[in-house]
């Protein structure tokens, strides 16, 4: 039976070694980045080479900030960019509850106690400062849910 479950989850990374350690393999379809900035992937989960179920993630990363610093020129965003591109800092908070289409009793067990931190100290503020900006964020992710059921169910 197909569930499409909602997970809150505060670090992508965290959910991602979790699956692995329960057995799962996770493929990762490339990012998308959206015109707020934010970004967007497909988390295909298997076990066995059996799929298991997707997840869509909508989420910011540290160049998010480089949006808020709201920088004067052109050359100041480009090097505001690389900045954060050659930092130690790699980190990716969702912006929505992960949506998990789940096709397993296997796979709804392992997120039933998920539970997580900001990987990052000012993560909620960041989250929240995005909502506040773009009331309709939570648009993007049941998109995505309802094209892969369409395409996979």
């Amino acid at each position: 039976m197909v569930k499409v479950l909602r997970i809150v989850v505060k670090d992508v990374d965290k959910l991602i070694e979790d699956f692995k350690k329960g057995g799962f393999n996770v493929e990762e379809a490339p990012s998308t980045v959206l015109a707020d900035e934010s970004e967007v992937t497909t988390l295909k989960i298997l076990k066995d080479n059996t799929t298991h179920g997707y997840a869509v993630v909508h989420f910011i990363t540290p160049y998010y900030r480089v949006e808020l610093s709201q920088p004067k020129s052109d050359e100041d965003y480009l090097k505001a960019l690389l900045q954060v591109k050659y930092s130690e800092e790699k980190w990716r908070i969702p912006v929505n509850d992960v949506a998990v289409i789940s096709f397993t009793d296997e796979l709804e067990a392992a997120l039933a106690n998920y539970r997580d931190e900001y990987p990052t100290p000012d993560g909620e503020s960041l989250v929240n400062e995005y909502r506040k900006r773009n009331p309709e964020y939570h648009t993007v992710v049941k998109l995505l849910v309802a094209r892969l059921l369409d395409e996979y169910v």
